[in-house]
């Protein structure tokens, strides 16, 4: 599924889907996703929020997703860690810090899952097709 803040205009939405969909041209990423899937993506426009402090983070979609990050806690002293994972060359990014999902639920119609404690990334990504 492609997921639209609902504060885009028309020609926002048409370029977003197109982009999200893999159809927006050769070498990006979301054309190497597409063909992942075995039929297209959805799209979906709704309230989108992010929040982003450090090592913790907030990501909403509308009603149907929640995801809540933290950092990654030493079990000997519970402090956080600062880990990383570098890609030198790269794909979708160089350097990520790791850090973990406290808290995951989706709820769409053929799409559901909760889940908590495994990891995610956050990293500056930049794309240029």
């Amino acid at each position: 599924m492609v997921f639209i803040d609902e504060r885009a205009d028309e020609a926002q939405r048409a370029a977003l889907s197109e982009i999200g969909s893999g159809k927006a041209g050769s070498g990006g990423p979301f054309e190497i996703f597409a063909t992942t899937m075995s039929e297209p993506a959805s799209v979906r426009f709704g309230r989108f929020r992010f929040q982003r402090q450090g090592r913790r983070g907030l990501v909403e979609l509308d009603d149907v997703a929640r995801v809540q990050l933290g950092p990654v806690l030493s079990d000997m002293d519970q402090s956080e860690a600062d880990a990383h994972l570098v890609l030198p060359f790269g794909f979708i990014f160089r350097d990520a810090r790791i850090v973990n999902t406290d808290q995951c639920e989706v709820t769409l119609p053929g799409l559901e899952f909760h889940h908590a404690n495994s990891n995610a990334f956050f990293s500056e990504v930049e794309y240029n097709v």
